[in-house]
Formats: structure tokens, C-alpha cells, sequence
């Protein structure tokens, strides 16, 4: 099989508004048998009390997923800095909280 990101069951894509956190936090149940993920992560917030970008991908990577892309979704009006992106993740297996590590 290959090791392309291709290759992975898409499970979701969050995209709500500063809460994606939230979300996946709601899905502790479930969140173990996902493969991949796909969430919006901010260097610059735009909704009050956001986490910022270092806080989303911490906290995604202690749920056992890693970064494989990000994508630029906006910039600011100057086109210097980033505003937001989106990130996609995959499950990393070794990970204890994965599915795939505990078989």
C-alpha cells in the first residue's frame, strides 16, 4: 500500500468557526477510529477566545494525530502574514490512543 495521504479513509472536516476544539474534544468517544482529519487552525484569531495554532496542534498530536499538509486559506490584506490554514492529519499508529496501535 502505498504511503501517500491518498490512501486514507477522509473521516471529517471541521470547520466551525473557532471551535474546532470543541468538536473534537465531543468526540473523544469516537475520535480513536479516525484516520484522518481535516480542521482549520489560526495564526492570527479571528473570533474571540480562539486557541491559536500552537494550542490546536498540540492538543491534536496528544490525541495521537500528526500534520501532513497545510493549505493557506486567508492572508492578511498586505499578503505578509498568514491568517488561517487548513491542516490536514493523519493517525498516527503507534500513537496509544489509536485504534490501529491497540489492533
Amino acid at each position: 500500500m502505498s504511503n501517500s495521504i491518498s490512501t486514507y479513509l477522509w473521516d471529517t472536516t471541521l470547520d466551525t468557526q473557532g471551535y474546532d476544539l470543541e468538536a473534537v474534544r465531543g468526540a473523544d468517544g469516537v475520535l480513536a477510529h479516525f484516520s484522518a482529519m481535516q480542521t482549520e487552525v489560526s495564526f492570527i484569531a479571528i473570533y474571540e477566545g480562539m486557541p491559536t495554532y500552537i494550542e490546536s496542534l498540540r492538543e491534536l498530536e496528544c490525541r495521537g494525530f500528526g500534520v501532513a499538509d497545510f493549505m493557506p486559506v486567508t492572508r492578511t490584506a498586505d499578503g505578509l502574514f498568514l491568517i488561517e490554514m487548513d491542516c490536514i492529519l493523519v493517525r498516527q499508529p503507534d500513537h496509544p490512543t489509536s485504534s490501529v496501535a491497540r489492533g
